[in-house]
């Protein structure tokens, strides 16, 4: 075994363990919405297939029956197919972001080809559902910001600038302009 590589493989060990976990797994999101699309594709085909049956003998209960189910398939091949749009569109934000720790809402937009109104929808949803665990928007709502340490320098900052602003305002309004 070589020691270095060993050492330097416990050096990184430890670094992993330091370092906040900002992402949620999507491993088990993934196979969900693939079962989904799947168990509704074959719902759709075997309730389908009943509906045709059931018409051509003209039976009511049955073609009835086979609504409800071609309705629950449909709804569960959107609902997979539509998880796994979001699944895709994660990765590219996580890949947008790389090892930074906040980004423009338009970069994320730019990177998968939607709108800023979507990408910022679709963020909210994603941090609602755990996939950016510690994840904020600013205060504008332009900017996805994933850890709480980024967050709090951020609204620090946020909070002087707004303090300096008044400031100013209140010394316009006394007649201080700062000019000697």
């Amino acid at each position: 075994v070589d020691m270095g590589s060993e050492a330097a493989r416990k050096v990184a060990d430890s670094a992993e363990k330091k370092l906040p976990v900002l992402y949620g797994r999507t491993g088990g999101k993934e196979a969900l919405a693939v079962l989904k699309t799947v168990g509704g594709s074959l719902l759709s085909l075997i309730t389908f297939t009943l509906l045709v049956g059931a018409l051509v003998f003209n039976s009511m209960s049955v073609s009835l029956a086979s609504l409800a189910g071609l309705g629950a398939g449909i709804w569960l091949i959107g609902n997979g197919s539509q998880t796994m749009g979001r699944l895709k569109r994660f990765k590219i934000y996580r890949k947008a972001l790389g090892e930074k720790t906040h980004c423009a809402l338009e970069t994320l937009a730019k990177n998968t080809g939607k709108t800023v109104r979507f990408v910022r929808r679709e963020v909210q949803k994603m941090i609602g559902e755990g996939l950016f665990i510690q994840g904020h928007m600013d205060h504008e709502q332009t900017l996805l910001i994933t850890s709480d340490e980024t967050y709090q320098k951020y609204e620090q900052g946020r909070k002087a600038l707004e303090e300096r602003q008044r400031q100013a305002a209140s010394d316009f309004g006394r007649g201080v302009t700062g000019i000697t």
